[in-house]
Order: C-alpha cells, then structure tokens, then sequence
C-alpha cells in the first residue's frame, strides 16, 4: 500500500505554521481507541470547493518560526526528515502544516539509486528521526539505519524493521470501501472499474474492497478490473473499460494520465490517495485518502520524550487516519449521507470492510458469517471476489 500511503485530504500545503504547533497538537496525545473520532475527517458536503492552489514552497526546509514560547512547547524538539521518492505534492497523506520550522528537513524526488547516500547524510547531520515514505527505499532504510543505531526511522509499507526502524501502513482497503460507495451510488450504467498497475495483495485487496463497498450500495453491480504501467497500456486500459460501458473509474495508477484521457469520455473518477490536479477538465466525484500526521505527531513526541520504541502498525479509520473530501455535487445526497455514516462506522468498529460471509472466485472462504476476514488473509490476498469480473493476472 503506497502510501505511499497513502495522501491526504482535505488539508493543503500551508508552510505558516510553527514546528511548535505539532508539539502543541502532540501534548494532547491522540486517543486511538475505536470510538475516537475527533480528528476524523468526514465526508464533506456535495458542495462544490475551489481546488487549492499549488504549493510552491514544497522543497523548503526552514520556515519562520514563532518568537513567542509556546506553554505546551518541548524544548528539545528532535530534527525531523521526511523522504519523498516523488514530489511531496503529490503526497497529501503527508501535511506538515504543523512541523514546518528549522527541525524539519524534507527530501523530494529522491531515486533508489541515490536513497542510501541522502539517508546516510540525513543521519550525519543530526536528524534524529526520518520518516521514509515510499517501501521502493526499505532495503536503504536497514542498511543505512544499521550503521546509525541512535537514528530512528520510520519506513512506510515494509514487511521488516530494526531496533531503530518503524513501520507503518494504511489500511488503505477501508478508503477503497467508501470509494465502492460513491461510485456505485453515482454510476448510471451500474459499470464501474479499477485501473491498477500490479496484482499485488495490496491492490487486489483494494479492488474488492471497491467492489464490496459498492455492492454494499447495489447488490447487483460489477466491477471490471484493466491493468496497466507504462502510458500506451494505461490508455488501452481505460479504452477497454470504456469499452465495456463503465462510467465510474477508481485509478489506482497513473491518476494525472487517467484524469486527461477520461476527460474526453462521459467517465467519472475518483482521486485515489492523492490530490486531484487544480485544474482538472472534469473534476473527480471525490477524493478518498490517508491522513498520516495524527502518526507523524504522536512519533515525533514519543521521541521528545525518550519513550520511542519501535514497532509495525497497520493503522486505518479507528485511528482517524481515513478521510473523504471534495464530494462533487453529482454524488446524491443520500449519497453523502451513507458515506458518512459509514466512515463513522469504519471509525468506531461497527463496519468491517471484509466482513463475512466472504467467498472469493475460488470458493476459498475467507469468512463465515458473523465474523471478518483475518489480517493474515487480507496481507496475501491473490484472488477476486465475485462481483469482480475476471480473474487477477497471474505474473
């Protein structure tokens, strides 16, 4: 899960705010039991909003900070990194509104080539913890992280830590649920498809997420699925899907490429995990993503105040790290109200994405009626369910 993770919405990049204000946020420790919902953030109403401007101050690594002591301030305020592969643009799970100051560093369109070295200056120089927010740099993470045991690091979406190494996931298959939602309750020929790159556990976990969301909606809806990674199979893809009457599109991949060709078609998407470009012919139905600074906070505090241990975490709506924002005016009303009521559910634990009973293509049973479909199983998932059309490629 990409977070990758995992992007972030309805928050803008707004680099005015003092790294005193996270730790501020921070001295009131977030409760991540199920029922705290406080910092949720919720379905928005069907009105339309103006699309944030660009940032153009994503490379900055020192801001103004504030000259007037905060009572909550930590006076040790530990130098913070965080590491992009791409531009941090389009990484809105990570909005460091709050954590802007002479403490933070931030690394964009960093190369697997390059990480080790960026990661092994990172730690010469004093940083203290280093959020590494793409999996493609976890082999860089180990090895850099062996050498500086007084470093610590978080690596997003890795199956193996350290003493000195965190990881962390989205569970982003919830997002995916409410996307099955919206797109079930907004299509109008009761076609919709997902456009992935790769038959990972992830993505086909994701995939039938959608599609229960959506049956949740309307039993007797299908999605189709079409796979692709370079740009002239991304748009054979979206032709077959078009092909097949599908008018409701969840791009997992390539969202920028997608949004331009489908804007020539009567197809509506969803931005998926990642913020919908301003200026966009036909603005997405909604944008479904990951807000990781409730993490990102409670991290840097433990670290502040020497009780960082490290650990693997597979967050999701319970720890309010769910959010859907910018529903378009076409989504119904009762539309929005569902979503709603069901991200309140997915926070409190009344809602299972994956609740039983559960039989994939196979008629594997992944869950009996009355319970879910276990974490291990959801970590390895290969096959459909059965309101997905096909089945997964098999290389």
């Amino acid at each position: 899960m990409y977070l990758r993770s995992y992007y972030l919405r309805p928050y803008f990049f707004r680099f005015s705010l003092a790294f005193v204000l996270l730790i501020g946020l921070a001295a009131c420790r977030p409760n991540h039991s199920p029922n705290h919902s406080n910092n949720a953030s919720v379905a928005s109403a069907p009105v339309p909003t103006e699309a944030p401007p660009a940032s153009t101050e994503a490379s900055v690594t020192k801001a103004a900070t504030n000259d007037t002591p905060s009572e909550t301030q930590i006076a040790t305020a530990p130098k913070t990194a965080l590491v992009f592969r791409g531009s941090m643009a389009d990484q809105r799970a990570y909005v460091p509104d709050a954590i802007t100051s002479a403490s933070l560093k931030i690394l964009e369109n960093i190369t697997p080539e390059k990480a080790e070295t960026q990661f092994r200056e990172l730690a010469q120089t004093g940083h203290q913890i280093i959020f590494v927010t793409d999996p493609i740099f976890s082999q860089a993470t180990l090895k850099v992280a062996q050498e500086f045991p007084q470093t610590r690091f978080e690596q997003a979406d890795a199956y193996r830590g350290a003493a000195n190494v965190s990881t962390y996931s989205a569970r982003t298959y919830e997002a995916a649920y409410l996307a099955g939602v919206i797109a079930a309750g907004s299509s109008k020929s009761f076609r919709i498809g997902v456009i992935a790159d790769t038959p990972s556990a992830e993505h086909i976990r994701n995939i039938n997420a959608f599609a229960l969301g959506a049956q949740s909606q309307l039993t007797q809806i299908r999605v189709r699925v079409a796979w692709g990674k370079s740009a002239p199979a991304i748009k054979t893809a979206l032709n077959t899907l078009l092909s097949e009457h599908v008018d409701v599109i969840l791009p997992m991949t390539a969202q920028k490429q997608i949004a331009e060709l489908s804007a020539k078609h009567p197809v509506a998407t969803i931005s998926w995990l990642a913020q919908a470009p301003a200026n966009q012919t036909n603005p997405p139905l909604a944008e479904v993503s990951i807000n990781w600074m409730p993490y990102l906070t409670d991290r840097i505090k433990a670290h502040a105040e020497n009780r960082w241990e490290a650990h693997q975490i597979w967050w999701g709506a319970p720890e309010s790290i769910i959010s859907v924002s910018r529903l378009s005016p076409k989504v119904p009303t009762q539309i929005v109200q569902r979503v709603n009521s069901q991200l309140s559910d997915l926070q409190s634990g009344k809602l299972h994405p994956f609740a039983g009973p559960i039989i994939d293509k196979k008629g594997v049973h992944l869950a009996n009626k009355g319970a879910v479909v276990s974490d291990t199983i959801l970590k390895s998932m290969s096959n459909y369910v059965s309101s997905v059309r096909g089945h997964p490629p098999t290389n």
